[in-house]
């Protein structure tokens, strides 16, 4: 632990994450300062900015933040399963359910976390729409 807080750019980081409960839109801003020369995964950041605008609401395209993230490593089902789950919210099915799909194809999809959490909303979705599968 104390080796990330002697990192600035760890530390900075890490702050985000407590103070996107509070204010997600901070968060973003402060993360997006975050310099991304020399860090391995920066698409990372653009994730977790696409999940905060998913999860809070905050006006933005986390679609296209996490499109980056899957750019920048097309081998992560989540980043999948997070594109679908914009999809879905924005009530756009076919799209959503594109996006599950390529999470289960990746290796090791099935056995992904991820995928188990889309297994389960599938279920949910038939037992109460059986007449659309």
């Amino acid at each position: 632990l104390d080796r990330w807080k002697a990192d600035a750019a760890t530390s900075a980081l890490m702050q985000t994450f407590v103070l996107e409960r509070t204010n997600p839109k901070q968060a973003i801003e402060q993360r997006n300062s975050i310099p991304r020369t020399g860090l391995a995964n920066a698409y990372m950041l653009d994730l977790w900015n696409g999940d905060t605008i998913l999860q809070s609401g905050v006006e933005g395209d986390a679609a296209a933040l996490i499109a980056l993230a899957v750019r920048g490593n097309p081998y992560v089902g989540g980043f999948y399963k997070d594109l679908g789950d914009v999809y879905r919210q924005g009530f756009a099915p076919e799209e959503a359910w594109l996006c599950f799909d390529l999470a289960r194809l990746l290796p090791g999809g099935e056995q992904a976390p991820v995928v188990e959490g889309l297994a389960k909303l599938e279920h949910a979705l038939e037992s109460r729409a059986s007449e659309l599968f």
